[in-house]
């Protein structure tokens, strides 16, 4: 699960990269951070359903905010 994770976010990267030397990184690390705070809670409750397919996504969706 750790390597899909991983192959997700090579894509990812680069386009907040671009983001970040298009307007600074000031505000794409400011724009990660409210992401963060904003999806934490969403995805521990989707890892605590217990269903295999919700952990995966959150899995995925949290390597991809949170590279």
């Amino acid at each position: 699960m750790l390597a899909i994770g991983a192959v997700i976010s090579l894509p990812v990267m680069p386009a907040v990269a671009a983001l970040s030397d298009r307007f600074g990184h000031r505000p794409v690390m400011l724009a990660g951070a409210i992401a963060t705070v904003v999806l934490a809670y969403p995805l521990f409750w989707t890892i605590q359903s217990g269903s295999m397919i919700g952990m995966l996504a959150a899995r995925l969706m949290g390597r991809c905010v949170l590279p």
